[in-house]
């Protein structure tokens, strides 16, 4: 055990128990409002079009299809 001789700031390395884990981070999701669509089910959706077929296009006051059609023009991949 440390003993700590007086007031400051002191840095004690505990031993880890295992490595961390690697985690995979490859996966995009998008939650919010749209014209239309499956409620409360993960949906998969490989292009803009795909979405609109889906969900509809842009709507007023919808951010989702703004993020999708964003997300997929700049290259993004399932």
């Amino acid at each position: 055990m440390t003993t700590y001789k007086g007031p400051g700031v002191y840095i004690e390395e505990l031993p880890v128990p295992r490595p961390i884990m690697r985690a995979d981070t490859s996966n995009t999701a998008f939650v919010g409002r749209t014209i239309r669509g499956p409620r409360n089910v993960a949906t998969l959706i490989a292009s803009w079009n795909a979405f609109v077929a889906q969900f509809g296009s842009f709507a007023w006051g919808a951010q989702l299809p703004l993020s999708v059609y964003a997300f997929f023009a700049q290259g993004g991949l399932i």
